[in-house]
C-alpha cells in the first residue's frame, strides 16, 4: 500500500489534531513531523486483512520468506523494471469517526509514549 500524502488530507488533519495535544503542542513543526510518521498508520488508516497497521517508511516484504527485516539488500544487474500495481492507503474507519473520536484516538496512540527532547517517541515499556 502507499500513503499520496500531497493528496491525501488526512495526513494534515492529524497533524493539526496532533498540534492540540498536551504532550506535543509545544514542539515545533519538524518534531512535531517524526511522531506523525510515528502514529500516521495505527490511527488514521485502515489495517491490513491481517490485522497489522500500516507503516510509513516501512521496508518491502521478501517475496522468498515474507519478512520485512531483510540482512542485506542486491541489486540486480542488469537493473529489471517491474510493473506492479499499489493499493492507495483508505481510511474508512478514520471516516466514520467524529472529531472527538479522533481526538480520543490521537491521545490513546500517545498515551504509552513519553515525548523526549528530540521529538521522538520512546515506549515506557510496552
Amino acid at each position: 500500500m502507499h500513503l499520496d500524502a500531497f493528496e491525501d488530507k488526512t495526513y494534515e488533519e492529524l497533524d493539526q489534531l496532533l498540534a492540540t495535544h498536551e504532550k506535543v503542542a509545544g514542539l515545533g513543526a519538524f518534531d512535531r513531523a517524526k511522531i506523525l510518521r510515528r502514529v500516521y498508520g495505527e490511527v488514521a488508516c485502515d489495517w491490513d486483512d491481517v490485522g497489522n497497521p500500516f507503516v510509513l517508511g516501512a521496508h518491502p516484504v521478501c517475496p522468498v520468506c515474507g519478512s520485512q527485516e531483510m540482512t542485506y539488500w542486491e541489486f540486480k544487474e542488469p537493473p529489471e523494471l517491474v510493473d506492479v500495481e499499489v493499493e492507495a492507503v483508505t481510511h474508512n474507519r478514520w471516516n466514520s469517526l467524529s472529531r472527538n473520536e479522533r481526538l480520543g484516538l490521537v491521545a490513546k496512540s500517545l498515551l504509552d509514549w513519553t515525548i523526549k527532547g528530540d521529538g521522538y517517541l520512546k515506549g515506557d515499556g510496552g
